[in-house]
C-alpha cells in the first residue's frame, strides 16, 4: 500500500495523531453551539463558525450550508458525515428534542472516541501505522467518514479486481447495497417509522465471518437441459468456489412482498437484477422463493477479508468483545467500517471488486430473516443496510406491540426516541433478558435504551476513555453484572 508514499516510520510509543473532531449545531436563525473535547471548546455563536478553532467540525447541516459556515483551517462537515448522520445519532440517544447545547454536549465526546477508536483500530496493523499519518488526512479530508476508510481499504482489495470488462460489467450488475422500498423517503399518511437496528458491531462480524474471493480468472458456466440441468444448482451450492448466479425470480407486484421485490431487483420497479451471489441465493431460497438459472460466473480460490481485519483490529482497540460491544461509539464505527467495504469511490474500474460486492451481498441476505419477520408482525419495510432497519406501521398500539416484540426476540431493538414515543402511546417496549433473542454481550446497550436509560448508555460508552488494559476489566466486569436467565 505505501510503496508509493514518502514517510517516517513510527515508532511503537508514537503518539497517534488526533482528529481533532467537534461538534457544532446550528438552529433555523443561524445561531449554533459547538463543542470539541480535544480543542476544549464549548461555545455558542452566530453565523460564522470563524471564532472556532481550526480543527474537523461535524455539523447538522447539508452540504452547501456546512461549506459556508466555516473559514480557512476548519473542515466543516454535512450532517451524514458520520453514519447514522447528526439526526440518526440524536435519535438514537434520546436527543431530538433536547436544545442544540446539551445535544452537542452529548455527541461531541461520541463523534470523538469514535474517530479516535478509527485511528486506534488503524494503527493495530503494521502498515497501516506507518503511514498513520497519510491514512488520518485522507480520513479528515473525505465527504463522509466511510468515503474516507473506503479509499483505504481500497489499496489492499483493489488486487481482487476481475480484469475481464464482462466480468466487471456483470459485478456491477449484481451489486446492491441495502434494502430500499421505491419512494421510501416519502412519508405515509396514518403510519409511524420506527428506527430498528441489529447491534451493529455484532451484525458487521456475522456478515463478514466468511472469506471473500481471491484474484482469479473467472470463468463462465452454463446448465445442461435435462436431468442433470436440473441438478445444476444444488451443485453450484454445494462447491467451495465462490460464484455469481445468473438467475429470474418470479416477482408478482400487489403478491410479492415489497421487501422481497426490493432485495431482488432494488427500489427501482424498472430495473430487473439478474445476478446474484450464492449468500442471495440461500436467503432467498429460505424465504421460499426459487430462482431459475440462466448460468454462473466462477471465480477461484478465497481469501481473508480485509474489512474483517480492521473490524477485529477495531474489538482489539476497545479493549475486546465485551466492552466493543456495549460501546455506542464502537458500535458506530463498525457500522461506518461494514458501509466503507460496499462504498463506491472511483476507480479505474467501473466495478467494486469482489469483497465489496460479497459482503454487500451478505448483508443484505442476514436482514432479509429479520425483516420479514418484521413484516409478518404487520410492519412494511423503509429500508436497511448495515443492521439499520426502518419499518413503517400503521398508528395500531396493537400492531405496534407485535413489530417491536418481534424485533426484541430476533436481537434488535430501538432507538431511544423511538421507544420513548411508543411508549407514551401505551405500546409495550420489552427490555427482559428472557425474550432476548440476540447475542448476551448486546442486552446491556439494548436493555439501556429501551429503558432511556442514558447514563448507562453513557457509563459503558466511557469506558472507551481509559487506557487499553482497563478497558478490558471493565467491559468484562460490566458484562458479568448483568442478570441471567431464568429460563432457556
Amino acid at each position: 500500500m505505501t510503496d508509493a508514499i514518502t514517510f517516517s516510520p513510527l515508532g511503537t510509543g508514537t503518539v497517534l495523531p488526533d482528529l481533532r473532531v467537534g461538534v457544532v449545531f446550528f438552529d433555523f436563525a443561524g445561531a449554533w453551539h459547538g463543542v470539541s473535547p480535544a480543542a476544549g471548546v464549548d461555545s455558542s455563536g452566530a453565523g460564522s463558525i470563524a471564532d472556532l478553532p481550526r480543527g474537523l467540525w461535524l455539523t447538522d447541516l447539508e452540504f452547501r450550508e456546512a461549506h459556508g459556515v466555516g473559514v480557512r483551517g476548519q473542515l466543516v462537515k454535512r450532517s451524514d458525515w458520520l453514519r447514522p448522520g447528526m439526526d440518526g445519532i440524536r435519535r438514537s440517544w434520546g436527543l431530538s428534542k433536547s436544545s442544540n447545547k446539551s445535544a452537542a454536549r452529548f455527541v461531541a465526546p461520541l463523534a470523538a472516541r469514535a474517530c479516535k477508536l478509527l485511528v486506534d483500530a488503524f494503527a493495530r496493523d503494521h502498515e497501516y501505522r506507518e503511514a498513520i499519518e497519510i491514512i488520518t488526512s485522507r480520513v479528515r479530508a473525505a465527504p463522509s467518514l466511510t468515503t474516507g476508510i473506503a479509499q483505504v481499504l481500497q489499496e489492499r482489495i483493489d488486487d481482487a479486481l476481475p480484469a475481464d470488462k464482462v466480468v466487471q460489467a456483470n459485478f456491477s450488475k449484481a451489486h446492491l447495497s441495502g434494502v430500499y422500498i421505491p419512494d421510501w423517503w416519502t412519508p405515509a399518511e396514518n403510519t409511524r417509522t420506527l428506527d430498528i437496528s441489529l447491534p451493529k458491531l455484532t451484525h458487521a462480524l456475522a456478515v463478514t465471518r466468511g472469506q471473500v474471493p481471491a484474484s482469479a480468472v473467472w470463468a463462465e458456466g452454463r446448465p445442461k437441459a435435462g436431468p442433470e440441468g436440473e441438478r445444476f444448482l444444488a451443485q453450484v451450492l454445494e462447491d467451495a468456489r465462490p460464484y455469481l448466479v445468473q438467475a429470474e425470480f418470479d416477482v408478482s407486484p400487489g403478491q410479492t412482498p415489497v421487501h422481497v421485490e426490493s432485495f431482488i431487483n432494488g427500489p427501482k420497479s424498472s430495473y430487473y437484477r439478474y445476478f446474484f451471489n450464492t449468500d442471495e441465493i440461500r436467503a432467498l431460497q429460505a424465504a421460499g422463493f426459487e430462482p431459475r438459472v440462466q448460468g454462473v460466473i466462477a471465480g477461484g480460490d478465497w481469501c481473508a477479508s480485509e474489512t474483517r481485519a480492521l473490524l477485529d483490529d477495531l474489538v482489539e482497540a476497545a479493549g475486546g468483545r465485551d466492552a466493543a460491544g456495549m460501546s455506542w461509539s464502537a458500535n458506530v464505527l463498525a457500522e461506518n467500517i461494514l458501509a466503507a467495504s460496499f462504498r463506491t469511490v472511483p476507480r479505474e474500474a467501473k466495478c467494486l471488486p469482489p469483497e465489496g460486492v460479497w459482503i454487500a451481498a451478505r448483508d443484505r441476505a442476514l436482514m432479509l430473516p429479520v425483516i420479514s419477520a418484521l413484516s409478518d408482525a404487520g410492519a412494511v419495510l423503509v429500508s436497511a443496510s448495515c443492521g439499520s432497519i426502518s419499518m413503517r406501521v400503521p398508528d395500531d398500539p396493537e400492531i405496534m406491540t407485535a413489530v417491536v416484540l418481534t424485533a426484541w426476540e430476533l436481537g434488535a431493538y430501538l432507538s431511544c426516541d423511538t421507544a420513548e414515543d411508543l411508549q407514551k402511546m401505551g405500546v409495550e417496549v420489552p427490555s427482559d433478558i428472557e425474550s432476548w433473542g440476540g447475542n448476551p454481550v448486546d442486552y446491556l446497550s439494548a436493555a439501556a435504551s429501551h429503558r432511556l436509560r442514558k447514563n448507562a448508555l453513557w457509563q459503558m460508552d466511557s469506558v472507551q476513555d481509559l487506557d487499553i488494559e482497563t478497558r478490558r476489566v471493565m467491559g468484562k466486569k460490566l458484562a458479568s453484572s448483568q442478570p441471567e436467565r431464568t429460563k432457556e
